[in-house]
């Protein structure tokens, strides 16, 4: 990075903190609702796996954010505040790639018993939230990657 753009830097940040909150909101809702949704034992736990993931990503992007801004304060190394971002909109990316897994997963069981439906429709509803608040923190990432 050449120079860093304060207000683009920001953008991610918020973009960031909105997209770590629906992590969690989502995760805490399919959380509450997986007892009562019926589906095959192996997707149940890797539903309860993907969820705690998303939680504990929230909480590591929470503390990246924390730490970007002090960075920025201090004035330091724009190259640290590059990989920072990258770390920022990377994280989030691989638990929903996670997420679209357990939904193709979740949509099979349910075509062969239709009982599984809700499992689908709960994971696949939360998992577009968080797709949803994912794309601008990549957009407000990608305008800072291109001033590189």
């Amino acid at each position: 990075m050449d120079e860093v753009n304060v207000e683009d830097v920001r953008a991610v940040m918020v973009a960031a903190r909105g997209c770590a909150m629906e992590m969690i909101q989502n995760a805490s809702y399919i959380q509450r609702e997986l007892p009562d949704v019926e589906m095959p034992d192996e997707l149940r736990a890797e539903t309860e796996q993907v969820c705690t993931g998303l939680i504990g990503t929230k909480h590591d992007v929470i503390s990246e954010l924390a730490e970007l801004d002090e960075l920025l304060g201090s004035g330091d190394s724009e190259t640290e505040v590059g990989a920072r971002v990258n770390r920022i909109v990377t994280w989030p990316g691989l638990d929903i790639m996670q997420m679209h897994e357990l939904v193709s997963a979740l949509h099979s069981a349910a075509r062969e018993n239709p009982d599984h439906g809700a499992a689908f429709v709960l994971v696949a509803e939360s998992a577009a939230n968080i797709v949803k608040a994912f794309g601008p923190a990549v957009e407000a990432a990608e305008k800072i990657r291109g001033q590189a």
